[in-house]
């Protein structure tokens, strides 16, 4: 057997399998290798093509055999191809399409724009999918309810109502979080993040809202004693319209990540591509942990 794919060698061959021609020998095509070669982040300080050969075209020709006749022509393919995979999320990511499809003669270092755009934007959520494709979606395992719900003992929930789909949070409105998973979940660890249109960060554990990972009871209510949030008596609350996305992984042993570390008065940690490689290479060596994913619609 052969050595198993990192998450990032995985994420760049579904993209050159999805989107370019598939060769009839077993071999890459000249599109699949130059984009699997070019942006790959080991090879991100090489050049296309140099007198050194150490440089794109020679990696090429160490794969297939031979080199291509003319690198910049199939550089602006695959980036052409990218693009018109991509096209509304580049835009929606503010990524100037113009100007890298028609980019000026003797203009470099193209590739380098699109090359940030797939590392830095694209990767998270893909990320983000992959472990949601793996997460429970049907137990109705997190709420969001006002004070009306939540009795005089902290941690005590009133028997909830029906919920209407799909999950509604009105904005600008201070709102109780309830985790409510299943009950062989207690005295394990949680890690629940939030993914929105524009943010991407930890919730728990987090000074902000939680600074304890470790669920010691269920249901558990958030913000959570010695918090900053409980310190100031505020709650969770959207002002913004649109999806709000909440996935959940519990595991027996906290996970030894710096970025989890919580320091006094430290608020939620943002969830950078890096720091969400690190976070799935943890899983993978644990293996014993389950998720859940919930989104809502702020309204």
């Amino acid at each position: 057997m052969g050595e198993q794919q990192s998450i990032q060698q995985q994420f760049i061959s579904e993209i050159a399998d999805s989107i370019f021609e598939q060769s009839v020998n077993g071999k890459d095509t000249e599109e699949q290798c130059f984009f699997k070669l070019r942006f790959d982040p080991e090879n991100e300080q090489l050049d296309n093509q140099n007198k050194n050969n150490n440089d794109i075209v020679s990696l090429m020709n160490q794969k297939l055999g031979c080199s291509p006749s003319a690198i910049q022509r199939l550089q602006k393919k695959v980036i052409e191809a990218l693009v018109n995979q991509y096209e509304q999320e580049m835009k929606a990511d503010e990524l100037d399409i113009e100007s890298i499809l028609n980019a000026k003669r003797g203009e470099k270092d193209i590739w380098k724009r699109v090359y940030s755009w797939l590392w830095d934007k694209q990767f998270p959520r893909y990320l983000w999918e992959t472990l949601r494709k793996k997460s429970d979606k049907n137990q109705d395992w997190i709420r969001f309810v006002d004070d009306s719900l939540v009795s005089s003992e902290r941690g005590s929930i009133l028997p909830k109502k029906p919920n209407p789909e799909p999950k509604i949070i009105p904005n600008n409105q201070s709102l109780n979080l309830v985790i409510n998973i299943d009950g062989d979940c207690c005295n394990h660890h949680l890690l629940l993040f939030n993914r929105s249109l524009t943010d991407f960060h930890l919730v728990c554990p987090s000074g902000e809202f939680s600074p304890n990972s470790k669920i010691e009871q269920i249901p558990w209510l958030m913000p959570t004693q010695g918090s900053i949030a409980e310190e100031v008596d505020m709650k969770f609350q959207f002002a913004t319209v649109g999806t709000e996305e909440f996935l959940a992984i519990v595991i027996e042993q906290p996970l030894e990540l710096e970025w989890f570390n919580v320091r006094e008065g430290e608020e939620t940690a943002e969830c950078s591509p890096q720091r969400l490689v690190e976070l799935w290479e943890q899983l993978e060596k644990n293996k014993n942990w389950r998720s859940f994913y919930q989104s809502f619609e702020v309204i």
